[in-house]
């Protein structure tokens, strides 16, 4: 590749960032210290967005799939009350009957997804169709391997978004509702540092493993290679975020998703911004306090107590 042809790649790259942080009060900063990073354009009060962004997949927890909507992550209605079972007022419950559910599930691929309503499966509906026949055997195919369902789960999403980039009929668009910004797109996955390098080689043989029977499975508008398979687990370990229930029915993470936009936060045991879960997928992040013009924008990594 010629220096013309990379520094072109190089401009078309910065571009897409600025199309996809428009709007917000955020400007992105690359230094050989940080990284690329993201400071206040502006002054900022307490509570400001500077980030909203749908994730450009996400998984829900294998302990929750049967307990929520892919579509919109609400739980699935509550099973009506009978006589030969007790129920529950808690959403996450056990105690629905396996035929009240069966309506929500899709049943071609074995009780691996549901929705809450028929909006929600129809709206997933090109998503999921690109998916559905090999989420059949993933979780046998994550248990043979030892690998995380949610792992592979989340690789598979990903590997669908990427077919759905490059189908023009496919494609998510925000149609003017700022409260729906379609997924990130791929090219930005691919943007994301992999820090395989510094992975445990017992965590890479076991992916390596899995990559190579999910990679034989892959449908022809999805196929990619064991190393990339690979090198996109890697990605989803070092830069995925756990998604809260936006209803706040439970503390725990329900899904886990690639946000390659909050990605780009730093660390700090001081942060100036928070994660605010939202639904369908969707995360803020807002301001804790003042934060001045050219201030780098931070978030914890960890839990501060």
């Amino acid at each position: 590749m010629s220096a013309g042809d990379k520094r072109d790649r190089a401009l078309e790259k910065k571009r897409r960032y600025l199309r996809l942080l428009e709007g917000f009060p955020v400007k992105l900063i690359a230094t050989k210290a940080k990284g690329r990073h993201l400071v206040a354009s502006k002054p900022l009060e307490p509570g400001t967005t500077v980030i909203h962004e749908t994730a450009s997949a996400y998984a829900i927890l294998k302990s929750y799939i049967d307990e929520l909507c892919y579509t919109c992550l609400h739980p699935l209605p509550e099973a009506p009350p009978s006589s030969d079972t007790n129920s529950s007022s808690t959403p996450f419950g056990p105690t629905r009957h396996s035929q009240f559910k069966k309506q929500f599930e899709c049943q071609n691929c074995r009780s691996q997804i549901y929705y809450c309503s028929p909006e929600c499966r129809t709206k997933d509906a090109p998503r999921h169709s690109l998916e559905c026949d090999i989420l059949k055997d993933l979780p046998g195919t994550a248990a043979a391997n030892s690998v995380d369902y949610g792992l592979m789960r989340l690789v598979l999403a990903i590997l669908v978004r990427r077919a759905m980039d490059g189908n023009e009929d496919l494609k998510e668009e925000a149609n003017g509702n700022t409260s729906h910004r379609p997924p990130t797109p791929y090219t930005c996955v691919k943007d994301l540092l992999s820090h395989k390098s510094s992975s445990k080689p017992s965590w890479l043989s076991a992916v390596e493993a899995g990559a190579e029977d999910l990679a034989f499975q892959l449908s022809p508008s999805l196929s990619t290679s064991v190393d990339e398979i690979v090198t996109l687990s890697c990605q989803i370990n070092s830069n995925s975020h756990g998604i809260r229930d936006p209803l706040g029915n439970t503390n725990a993470d329900i899904a886990v998703g690639l946000f390659p936009l909050v990605a780009m936060l730093n660390h700090s045991c001081l942060p100036n911004c928070a994660y605010v879960g939202v639904g369908h997928g969707q995360m803020l992040v807002r301001t804790l306090r003042e934060v001045e013009e050219g201030e780098e924008l931070c978030v914890s990594y960890v839990d501060l107590y």
